[in-house]
């Protein structure tokens, strides 16, 4: 699974529908509907229509892409910190966590 899909599917799981998720991702509703599709396929999750609103799908992680999702998440973090955490010195680690804290502070999170 690569990072763009790792990354869908986690707002997938987190808003549940087709609509909103494509949305927030900035992706068209076909093309979020499409990889569903392919999510639905390999039997990580399951769509139906939306008892709300006929045009509306809703989307559920089954167990087995709640493992995946896991999985994958876990492997890029990993990637993360050998690629980048580990070439860095314990002082390098504080500046990091130091400029991180300002980024974080200057956003609207």
């Amino acid at each position: 699974m690569e990072l763009r899909d790792i990354e869908y599917f986690e707002e997938i799981a987190e808003q549940r529908h087709l609509g909103r998720a494509a949305e927030r991702l900035g992706l068209s509703q076909p093309a979020l509907s499409r990889m569903a599709a392919r999510l639905e396929n390999r039997g990580l999750l399951r769509r139906a229509g939306d008892p709300t609103d006929r045009r509306g799908v809703v989307l559920t992680i089954t167990t087995a892409g709640r493992r995946t999702l896991r999985r994958a998440v876990e492997v890029h973090a990993k990637t993360l910190r050998a690629v980048l955490l580990d070439q860095l010195t314990p002082e390098e680690h504080d500046q990091l966590a130091d400029m991180l804290d300002r980024v974080v502070e200057g956003s609207s999170l």
